[in-house]
């Protein structure tokens, strides 16, 4: 088989083990799609025909589908069975009480004769089985022909580690493009927290001026030298400079900064922690009293601080629930990672391999590299880095061909002809090992 029969094939396969996978997993019009292209191009293509009967919709195209397959393989009993189920469903098609006739069924198979039909696809676990087991296992069934994008082994749906290769076979999607509404709570929350913070700031300079005017003219005589109440300053500057960086941390939130959510998530136990010891600790008004404020103004201004301490202590718990449900809008959902061939020129798939091959995806860089060589068959790039690709997964002949075609092509390129010797070595090394 030359190397384009080889790459039609690899693409054959490739379009049939995706087809498959789309139909056990209920995907019925991409499996179509592809099962079609696949008997388009390997007319005798046994396995192709027999699964396609299970995901096309009009009972003529089954019974086609099912015929073609006995005409390839007449001891198929799978093909056999459905096809005797689909003669017998049409022919007892009759007239309704009212003289018309039942076309939506005798045109188009139900859901029920749909599953069915799927089911017929699926091998038999034993001889002796009726299609209701079909039916069975296809329910069951957990299989799919997904292989392994860093090795190629086969895998199934669920797996989420190769178990030839180890690798993870599960990948993090990136988070939504719009924001959810936990997302905005979370941000409200935390700007409230900062104007929270503010008012404390704000107060507490009330109650230092109050401090220092009460020591310098609530004596018999006025007092120049009257210290400024330090201690309840400090606490103003402290509660504004945070209520600063509240802001904008919910700022930030809204333009789903991730910096943003890691400080939100790790200040909001601290915050929690710090706002129950002051409450728990001490009250506002003793730090009041004990600046010299009037005990009238200490009553006041002791019972706004404690009603905005208690504020912010039940903003920042909902900020810590809000956190918890805006998860999804910084970290996508974690998927089985299935790379798809998508059609494009060959320097894209090319750069396409390159990205895969770059996170050690072999399997997967051979695939868009398939692709490459097959748009553009006298591209030596394209050709070593097929090449190479197949001798890393062990595929000798492949690695072989892809890389004396880019030999003959380039016959004085000396690192071609050194990549050929090493895989030649290499192939003697595991015939030697055998």
């Amino acid at each position: 088989m030359g190397a384009q029969g080889f790459l039609r094939q690899l693409d054959t396969d490739d379009e049939l083990m995706r087809g498959i996978a789309a139909a056990r997993a209920g995907r019925r019009s991409e499996a179509r799609a592809l099962l079609m292209r696949v008997v388009e191009r390997d007319e005798r293509n046994e396995q192709a025909w027999l699964w396609l009967s299970g995901v096309v919709d009009e009972p003529a195209e089954v019974q086609t589908c099912l015929e073609n397959v006995l005409e390839l393989n007449p001891g198929n009993t799978r093909a056999r069975q459905g096809l005797e189920w689909i003669r017998a469903r049409t022919k007892d098609q009759g007239p309704t009480t009212d003289g018309r006739q039942q076309t939506t069924d005798s045109r188009r198979l139900t859901a029920d004769d749909q599953s069915l039909m799927s089911a017929s696809a699926v091998p038999a676990t034993s001889g002796g089985a009726s299609a209701h087991d079909a039916r069975l296992t296809a329910h069951v069934s957990s299989v799919a022909a997904l292989p392994c994008p860093y090795c190629g082994a086969p895998t199934s749906e669920r797996q989420e580690r190769c178990t030839q290769c180890r690798h993870s076979l599960m990948v993090q999607l990136p988070p939504p493009e719009q924001p959810s509404r936990w997302l905005g709570a979370l941000a409200t929350a935390w700007s409230g927290a900062g104007a929270l913070l503010a008012l404390g700031g704000v107060t507490y300079l009330g109650a230092a001026l109050l401090a220092y005017q009460t020591a310098r003219f609530g004596g018999a005589q006025e007092r120049p030298d009257a210290p400024l109440p330090l201690g309840l300053v400090t606490v103003a500057v402290v509660l504004l400079v945070l209520s600063g960086a509240a802001v904008a941390l919910g700022g930030a939130l809204r333009r789903r900064a991730m910096a943003a959510y890691s400080a939100a998530v790790i200040l909001v136990p601290v915050a929690l922690v710090l706002t129950a010891a002051a409450l728990i600790r001490e009250a506002p008004a003793a730090n009041l009293a004990s600046a010299g404020i009037p005990p009238v103004a200490v009553a006041a201004l002791g019972t706004a601080l404690g009603g905005l301490l208690a504020a912010l202590a039940g903003v920042l718990l909902v900020a810590a629930v809000l956190g918890g449900m805006a998860y999804r809008d910084f970290f996508g959902p974690v998927e089985r990672l299935k790379p798809v061939l998508e059609p494009a020129d060959p320097t894209t798939h090319y750069n396409n391999g390159v990205g895969y091959k770059n996170r050690g995806m072999w399997y997967a860089a051979t695939r868009e590299w398939e692709r490459a060589v097959a748009g553009a068959p006298r591209d030596i790039n394209y050709l070593r880095a097929l090449g190479l690709a197949y001798a890393q997964l062990g595929q000798v002949e492949p690695a072989r061909e892809m890389l004396g075609r880019a030999l003959g092509l380039a016959p004085g390129h000396t690192q071609l002809a050194e990549d050929l010797a090493v895989v030649e070595e290499r192939a003697q090394q595991a015939a030697a090992s055998r």
